[in-house]
């Protein structure tokens, strides 16, 4: 059997041939014309027709499907990545102005295109379109801030300075029912030193401040602006009255001065911060006359601050209440021990005759209440009077501030030489007598003793 096998070998080697020929007839056999769909995007070329008439497209499809006709073996080297589909959008047809056909053209790659038999779109030569409104509208720009300021740190009252502060957007229709606004965030996090300068993006947000996503269909005039603004520090600084103007009432009298506000909490720059520690409030502004009652006024704060200084904070006014009180009258009697007496001469004596002196005096009750005679300073000058008896001295009296004098106090004196220089004078003349009566004496004994010694005789001598 091994030898037969072997000793035909040319048998073996036509049967491999015919089998050969075989499978090449019935593949060529095989090689029949078949189709194949392809799902391809959709390029569309001059825009710029819609946009000159504020169209764009509404709707309108993305992708087209197309069917290729070619024989089995051709497949191989077709790919949708070799054909393209471009709509051109300045040749529209169609009555109505919203509802458009365009015309379809399919490229293809020329390295299959020998071997496409039948080509043909499945929406045929025309794409159906819909067209809707382009809008354009003006909106101010505003600032969406992110983050927080530093302690101590506060943004001015005039906010932020945007410029350009508007922006145009054209675009879609239905864009601008949910339109809200055109804004720029910034990030608080940021800001160091006085002054905060920024370009920032633009960007549309709903009402619930979120952002709305758009294509290329939606334009903006400006694509980000520029904001700045002052960084402000914040001082506490006191508030102080310069008094009050006018004259109240006959019988009354300004007594006090209440604010509700003492303090205030301001905001500016850190070098005009500085410059200001108090704010004074002038006496013309607290007008008490004719007055009987107390009198309130609201002060606003802010007018007497200077220049790129702002107040902080809710409080703004000063409610500012004068107290006018009614004066009430009282008399004190001062005894004449209390009294001082001035201008007094050496040689004269001073008696106060008058027990007692009355004293009235106007002023607050509860000042008059408080006062008492033993304080009150009374003195009488009597420079140049002479010895006699006096019945209308007046008496001055030192008053604090408060208080009025009310009438013109007076009291009785007596001046006289006082008694001890008669008896001074009496001594002086006993002492002369008794003087002249001993020089006398002396002088008769002396004669006598001279009469004697002249009447002894020689030799006692």
């Amino acid at each position: 059997m091994k030898r037969i096998l072997t000793n035909n070998l040319l048998l073996k080697i036509a049967a491999i041939v015919i089998a050969m020929l075989l499978w090449a007839s019935v593949q060529i056999s095989e090689d029949t014309v078949i189709e194949k769909n392809y799902n391809i995007p959709i390029n569309y070329v001059n825009a710029e027709y819609l946009e000159q008439n504020d169209l764009y497209l509404k709707e309108y499809p993305k992708t087209v499907t197309i069917t290729v006709k070619a024989k089995t073996s051709a497949f191989k080297n077709i790919r949708s990545e070799r054909f393209t589909v471009t709509a051109d959008l300045s040749k529209r047809y169609g009555d109505d102005l919203y509802n458009k056909s365009v015309s379809v053209v399919i490229g293809v790659d020329s390295a299959i295109e020998s071997s496409i038999l039948e080509l043909t779109c499945k929406t045929g030569s025309y794409l159906d379109l819909v067209l809707g409104n382009i809008q354009e509208k003006t909106f101010p720009i505003q600032v969406l801030t992110t983050g927080e300021l530093p302690d101590g740190v506060h943004l001015s009252d005039q906010g932020f300075t945007v410029r350009p502060e508007t922006v145009t957007v054209r675009g879609p229709e239905p864009i601008f029912s949910r339109l809200n606004q055109v804004a720029a965030v910034i990030d608080l996090d940021e800001f160091d030193g006085d002054v905060f300068i920024r370009e920032v993006p633009l960007a549309l947000y709903d009402n619930e401040e979120k952002v709305i996503e758009t294509d290329e269909s939606v334009t903006l005039s400006i694509e980000q602006v520029q904001i700045t603004t002052d960084i402000l520090k914040t001082k506490t600084i006191s508030i102080s009255f310069e008094g009050v103007s006018g004259t109240p009432a006959q019988g009354y009298r300004y007594s006090a001065l209440h604010s509700d506000l003492e303090e205030v909490e301001v905001m500016g720059l850190k070098t005009d911060l500085a410059a200001i520690n108090n704010i004074m409030i002038p006496k013309e502004e607290l007008d008490i006359t004719g007055a009987s009652e107390d009198k309130v006024y609201h002060i606003d704060i802010s007018r007497y601050l200077p220049q790129n200084i702002t107040l902080y904070g809710a409080e703004k006014v000063a409610n500012v209440t004068l107290s006018i009180e009614q004066l009430k009258e009282k008399g004190y009697w001062v005894s004449n021990q209390n009294i001082r007496i001035d201008g007094t001469a050496e040689q004269y004596e001073y008696e106060i005759t008058t027990n007692s002196v009355l004293v009235t005096l106007e002023g607050f009750q509860e000042d008059l209440d408080s006062l008492s005679a033993e304080e009150l300073s009374l003195s009488v000058n009597v420079e140049g009077l002479l010895p006699g008896n006096y019945d209308s001295i007046p008496v001055a009296v030192e008053l604090r501030d408060g208080f009025r004098l009310v009438n013109n106090p007076k009291l009785q004196m007596r001046i006289q030489v006082p008694e001890t220089s008669s008896e001074e004078e009496s001594v002086s003349e006993f002492v002369t007598e008794e003087t002249e009566t001993e020089s006398s004496v002396g002088e008769e004994t002396e004669t006598e003793e001279s009469k004697g010694a002249a009447d002894q005789p020689e030799e006692e001598l």
